[in-house]
């Protein structure tokens, strides 16, 4: 876990000049700030460095030198620095937007706390808050209607449409290309982000292997059948398209909820005989009520006791989307792009298509 973050400017008179750092305690060295301010100065331009030096480990994100900002990321030893990179990268927009308000600190700890969050997460959580943010799920829909997109017109509206906000495309996007759902390709020296996976979520019925769990929650023939009949009548009445998008990102990134989901997803849940248990300490039982008033879970009687079972599961994935060479065509059709473009964008599906999904297909084969 990291130990706090701390950001600065350059001031060419006294140098590094401290804005804020959380918890207010952290520090670092004055030659360590130097040569953090040095590394970044070779670039040149917005974006991350990681230093070990003098036994501290920091990531370092520079804003660029319109808002001349460096934020520092201080890590424990041991830490693996990479795996704070994107973390970073995630949450500076909102520290250098708010480097200037006089609750800093509080922007700080905020940020900290998502930082240490972020820290913890999954798969399937991380593409949860890929989707969560507004200007990404924006980002995402203009890539879906258009399949490519230049970097500069994507940063234009972003500014236009988020004036208040300090925009960093590369900071914005860098998750999408992390996750392989965005690749880069250069034409005519015009930089295109083009869309090679598209993310998906939804409900999805439990795993068939809870119906037949056994141990302390198994549950007799009958019961068993009306929970397996529940299940089915709920799916066979559900529509993806009227599902609340909304609910299933929040439940996969509230902490609690997610615990309680883990744990319906590989047994039943009887509060009563798992009160004393390590998987079922600190859970609340109102988000549990919650997940069964949303038809997530279910409660089964059985032998005067109530178990709950998982009704819905959620999935949140990736996938290749092969209806983008429709959006091609009509770009080819109404002349949306020139003819470079057209071939570059097929080019690069083909590239990651070949390298990517075909040998998880032969693989399946």
């Amino acid at each position: 876990m990291p130990k706090g973050i701390i950001v600065f400017e350059w001031n060419s008179r006294s140098g590094m000049e401290i804005l804020g750092a959380y918890p207010p305690a952290i520090a670092i060295s004055e030659p360590l700030r130097l040569q953090i301010f040095q590394m970044h100065e070779y670039s040149g331009e917005a974006g991350i460095v990681s230093i070990f030096n003098e036994g501290v480990s920091v990531v370092s994100f520079y804003s660029g030198a319109e808002t001349g900002t460096y934020i520092v990321l201080v890590l424990f030893a041991d830490e693996v620095q990479n795996r704070f990179e994107e973390i970073l990268n995630e949450t500076s927009p909102a520290i250098v937007s708010g480097r200037r308000s006089r609750d800093l600190e509080g922007v700080l700890k905020d940020q900290f706390n998502r930082i240490v969050q972020y820290a913890g997460f999954t798969k399937e959580q991380m593409l949860a808050h890929i989707y969560n943010d507004e200007k990404r799920r924006k980002i995402l829909g203009n890539l879906r209607q258009l399949g490519a997109v230049p970097k500069g017109e994507l940063e234009i509206w972003l500014k236009d449409a988020y004036p208040r906000d300090y925009i960093n495309v590369d900071a914005t996007c860098a998750l999408f290309f992390n996750y392989k759902m965005v690749r880069s390709a250069m034409v005519k020296e015009i930089e295109y982000y083009v869309l090679v996976q598209d993310l998906y979520l939804s409900r999805v019925p439990p795993p068939a292997g809870l119906l037949g769990m056994k141990g302390k929650e198994r549950i007799n023939g009958p019961i068993r059948r009306k929970y397996l009949a529940e299940c089915r009548d709920y799916f066979a009445k559900y529509d993806p398209l009227a599902e609340n998008e909304q609910i299933l990102i929040d439940f996969v990134l509230d902490p609690g909820i997610y615990k309680i989901l883990n744990i319906l997803r590989n047994s039943f849940f009887n509060p009563q005989a798992n009160a004393t248990a390590e998987t079922s300490k600190n859970l609340d039982m109102k988000k549990l009520d919650r997940l069964v008033e949303l038809n997530f879970a279910s409660i089964i009687e059985n032998k005067g006791e109530r178990i709950y079972a998982l009704k819905s599961d959620i999935v949140i994935g990736t996938y290749f989307p092969e209806s983008i060479l429709d959006v091609i065509l009509k770009n080819y059709a109404d002349a949306v792009y020139g003819n470079d473009v057209i071939l570059g964008h097929l080019g690069i599906l083909r590239e990651f298509y070949n390298e990517e999904v075909r040998p998880n297909d032969l693989l399946l084969t």
